[in-house]
């Protein structure tokens, strides 16, 4: 008897979270903005345990430290911990299901600086980080 066998590659594995992140200005001469988050785990019924959303800052802003702190006083959402680390803010979940969870703090323009590239943001499983999910923003210019 003979057997066949072929080396093939295996699938690409599929993106575990959904990651959206928007920038609006909030102030007419846009030096204060937000930045809006919406996270969720994409397998039906599943829910991943500690998870971490990272954000980086688009060059010439910081974020708003006080507003950081209120997210981690807020009992509605799943956020133990915010760090900021290298013009990162790192925020810590304690879980991420399959529900949107959105969270927003505030940022201020601290340079001026024209044509900034876009910002990254990405969100993984804390013991698991190859399941993951990136994506860019940028802040919409006007008020």
């Amino acid at each position: 008897m003979t057997s066949l066998r072929y080396h093939t590659s295996t699938s690409p594995e599929k993106k575990k979270f959904r990651l959206n992140v928007v920038g609006d200005c909030t102030s007419p001469d846009c030096k204060e903005r937000k930045i809006t988050t919406v996270v969720s785990y994409i397998p039906k019924g599943k829910i991943a345990g500690m998870s971490v959303v990272q954000i980086k800052m688009i060059t010439g802003t910081v974020p708003d430290r006080d507003s950081l702190d209120k997210l981690t006083s807020d009992p509605n959402n799943k956020i133990l911990r915010t760090d900021v680390e290298d013009n990162k803010v790192v925020c810590y979940f304690s879980e991420i299901s399959n529900y949107d969870m959105q969270f927003s703090f505030n940022v201020n323009e601290i340079i001026e600086v024209s044509n900034p590239q876009p910002g990254t943001a990405e969100v993984f499983d804390y013991y698991a980080p190859e399941n993951s999910a990136s994506t860019t923003y940028s802040f919409n210019t006007s008020a």
